[in-house]
């Protein structure tokens, strides 16, 4: 996932300052989050394809398999046992893994 560093002018560079902030909420309003980005879906086909798609979003969205994703691509999460900030990083020192601060930041955000 690409987070600049600075914002580059031709004659300037100055550094970008981030903060991550909860989603507002109404008063007397509820809680929500919000969900954007790349989903997956099985689509209608045959038997033995639609078994392959589901397997492979079982695979995918367990907790290793989805916290690596996320480290890679700056995505969040899709299950609760994924976003747990001890196992996210239990898995980046297992797998050796190199994640940007701010991809870390948003992927441990409250």
């Amino acid at each position: 996932m690409y987070f600049p560093d600075a914002v580059e002018l031709e004659e300037e560079t100055y550094p970008i300052e981030y903060i991550i902030l909860p989603a507002p909420v109404f008063e007397g309003g509820e809680n929500y989050a919000v969900q954007q980005g790349a989903g997956m879906v099985v689509t209608k086909t045959d038997e033995t394809k639609e078994y392959a798609c589901t397997e492979f979003l079982k695979w995918f969205t367990q907790a290793e398999n989805n916290i690596e994703f996320g480290c890679s691509s700056g995505y969040l999460p899709v299950k609760k046992a994924a976003n747990d900030k001890a196992e996210l990083d239990k898995i980046i020192e297992e797998a050796g893994l190199e994640v940007p601060e701010k991809t870390y930041d948003t992927l441990v955000a409250d």
